[in-house]
């Protein structure tokens, strides 16, 4: 089995059962409820490519489009909260189609706990957030070692997520939500400072891209492990 469904697709659904913006109990993330994460895990149910966003054609942002189903993005937010209670793991990304091959999702000091309801989202789900932009998300693209020549820069193949404790319960939050079986878009996209803000500073630009949106190419997995879907 996938490692990411393995370890968050159980309790990705489970949230998955909550109404949208309902007023029943939210759950409870704490060290009891959260999985334990491994350091390391694997999954092809994930594909990220690499692009970028240039704004009036003088600003060049990073941009990065993560293709996946509402499964699999509640299970990459369970980990992401998980993060949250001293649990950090490197994903790999063994799909052929993704750029990214390496996630390494870090600890930042967390909280005691984190409730967690599901919420209805826009299209820019943080542009209204009136919080400090360094608690956004933040998804570094980088290398390992660090790029330092142009052709090194172009092949970046990591990413470390996902910023401040705020940062993360607001990403962690945003996959669930989006991850809704009850959720109506299939495209989100966190914008720097540039556009409708949703990333913290020095963080690439991200697009989630679920099936049936403008982006999202039937034939991208043709051929490939019929039986595993995204």
């Amino acid at each position: 089995m996938d490692d990411l469904k393995r370890l968050g697709g159980r309790l990705g659904d489970l949230l998955a059962a909550a109404t949208l913006d309902g007023d029943g109990d939210a759950f409870r993330f704490d060290t009891s409820s959260a999985p334990v994460l491994p350091p390391a895990a694997t999954s092809d149910r994930v594909v990220i490519t690499r692009s970028h966003h240039t704004y009036n054609g003088c600003w060049r942002a990073d941009s990065l489009h993560l293709y996946a189903t509402k499964q699999t993005l509640r299970a990459l937010g369970v980990l992401a909260l998980a993060s949250l209670f001293g649990r950090t793991t490197v994903l790999a990304l063994t799909h052929p189609a993704s750029h990214i091959r390496t996630l390494r999702i870090n600890t930042p000091p967390g909280p005691a706990w984190y409730d967690y309801r599901p919420r209805r989202r826009m299209k820019y789900p943080l542009a209204g957030d009136e919080v400090d932009p360094h608690d956004l998300p933040a998804v570094h693209l980088t290398a390992q070692p660090s790029p330092f020549t142009d052709a090194e820069w172009a092949a970046r193949d990591t990413i470390v997520g996902f910023g401040t404790a705020q940062g993360v319960a607001r990403f962690g939050q945003l996959l669930l939500d989006a991850g809704h079986p009850d959720g109506e878009l299939d495209e989100y996209h966190l914008e720097g400072e540039a556009g409708n803000r949703g990333v913290a500073p020095l963080s690439a630009e991200l697009n989630l891209w679920l099936p049936g949106s403008i982006a999202w190419e039937p034939d991208l997995y043709a051929g490939y492990a019929p039986e595993v879907t995204l």
